[in-house]
């Protein structure tokens, strides 16, 4: 009876030194996982950016511009100004109502300009480009700055790593149809338009050296990387093709 009991005991004692050698094994593991991340290169984060769903309409706020409307949703500025009965300069007023949806027919009375009682608004047209195809634009890289995210999988542009006091040049001739207020987390950005066919767009935080309505050359000094001591900043550069984002590398051979 006693050995029987011993066996109990010993077979308790067995399973429990079972169980402290799983949890011992589970601590050393995650201790070494997490020795790896503090070792190893940092995750890029994703720096694109994200807007809400696209609305049926859009109330036009000081500052806005038909261009930067239809690049926050992803939409073709032309379909866009043709929805609304907007016709070139493309000039669109604060308080007036652009419907987005652009697959009914347009109508006259949805691009009509809306008014307060508050005394008239000033308009804020936009110079339009003649139509020139991929290989008439002297595409370049907007900088040499490594690459902290490319093309691709959710990413409609190409991120890059900035040191401070890079400058960041236009991908092209151009004229700068939106210098402004950032999106989707960017203090700053400039919409370039290349053609009828194609815009380029840079979002980040630093100083501009543009302003709306310039035409300017490829190359062209765009803006600058603030000066954070060693902290790095970031570019989201964006190539729009009727609308939609294509991979730059793609139409910039150089």
């Amino acid at each position: 009876m006693a050995a029987f009991q011993a066996g109990i005991a010993g077979g308790r004692l067995g399973r429990l030194g079972l169980v402290l050698a799983a949890v011992v094994c589970a601590v050393l593991v995650s201790t070494f996982l997490a020795a790896c991340v503090q070792h190893g290169r940092p995750p890029v984060s994703d720096r694109s950016p994200v807007f809400g769903q696209k609305p049926e309409l859009y109330l036009v706020q000081r500052g806005d511009t038909l261009y930067s409307i239809a690049w926050r949703y992803n939409m073709d500025h032309r379909r866009l100004a043709l929805a609304n009965g907007v016709r070139p300069p493309y000039t669109i007023y604060p308080g007036q109502r652009l419907r987005l949806s652009v697959s009914a027919t347009p109508g006259a009375a949805s691009g009509s300009r809306e008014r307060t009682t508050q005394g008239t608004k000033q308009p804020r047209s936009r110079p339009s480009a003649p139509s020139a195809p991929v290989l008439a634009i002297n595409w370049q890289w907007p900088t040499k700055a490594p690459v902290g995210r490319s093309f691709g999988r959710g990413n409609k542009g190409i991120d890059y790593r900035l040191a401070p006091g890079v400058t960041v040049l236009s991908a092209g001739a151009g004229d700068v149809v939106y210098a402004g207020k950032g999106l989707g987390g960017y203090r700053h950005l400039v919409i370039v338009k290349h053609s009828d066919v194609f815009l380029s767009a840079y979002s980040l935080n630093g100083g501009l050296r543009v302003k709306e309505g310039q035409r300017i050359k490829a190359g062209a000094a765009i803006a600058d990387t603030e000066n954070t001591g060693r902290t790095a900043g970031t570019l989201h550069f964006e190539i729009r093709k009727d609308g939609e984002p294509v991979d730059p590398a793609s139409v910039i051979r150089s």
